[in-house]
């Protein structure tokens, strides 16, 4: 599967993943590698990516065997082709499912408790603080124009099992919020990490891991 002069080809896991990217618009950031390396291993089970993008939380979390299976969930017609291009590309139309559809209504779209998994790189910024990307791409990837943080945590909450995952990266200083939202849908927090960038230096970006109770 060739890529287009206005599109480049990412190397993810030692080039064992590729990942095909728009040279505008959304790109996938270093976040979404660190997150799959914070997912533990559930070899049995079947996860969904919220705002999979270009698939890459899906396809990485599944080329290295921590899932069985995932459905990689997009709003935008143009990220979800893409991901889908990609998930070919990776071989891995078997186990990948790319699937359009909004966060905030994914009751229309799954059964309830269908997942034992969830994951998600949403985005960071509310409305209101910092500039708008011109394009709608990165606009709805990082800010909160199409879903805020308390739709992804309901989603989460209702697409999991009892005792299912739910991991994500977000703002270190939005931790407050992060706590209340997913103490309010019910959730236990188990583990969370900062990411580190290079240098040691914290990127201002954590990672969380709950569980369903």
């Amino acid at each position: 599967m060739q890529s287009s002069a206005d599109e480049s080809v990412n190397l993810v896991l030692d080039g064992r993943v590729k990942i095909i990217q728009g040279r505008r618009g959304y790109r996938f950031a270093e976040d979404a590698v660190h997150l799959c390396q914070f997912v533990q291993a559930m070899p049995e089970a079947r996860g969904i990516d919220l705002g999979t993008g270009c698939g890459i939380i899906a396809i990485v979390l599944t080329k290295e065997g921590k899932v069985k299976e995932m459905v990689g969930l997009e709003l935008q017609k143009s990220l979800a082709a893409l991901a889908k291009r990609n998930v070919a590309l990776n071989g891995l139309q078997e186990q990948v499912e790319v699937k359009m559809g909004d966060i905030r209504r994914v009751s229309e779209l799954f059964a309830q408790g269908n997942f034992d998994l969830v994951v998600c790189n949403p985005p960071y910024r509310e409305l209101g603080r910092g500039r708008l990307s011109p394009t709608m791409e990165k606009r709805i990837a990082k800010h909160e124009w199409a879903c805020s943080l308390e739709d992804v945590v309901m989603a989460a909450r209702y697409l999991l099992a009892p005792e299912g995952v739910f991991a994500f990266c977000h703002l270190s200083d939005r931790w407050n919020q992060i706590q209340e939202s997913l103490r309010k849908e019910g959730f236990q927090i188990h583990r969370k990490e900062n990411i580190v960038g290079p240098g040691g230096k914290r990127s201002g970006l954590i990672m969380v891991e709950a569980i369903k109770t």
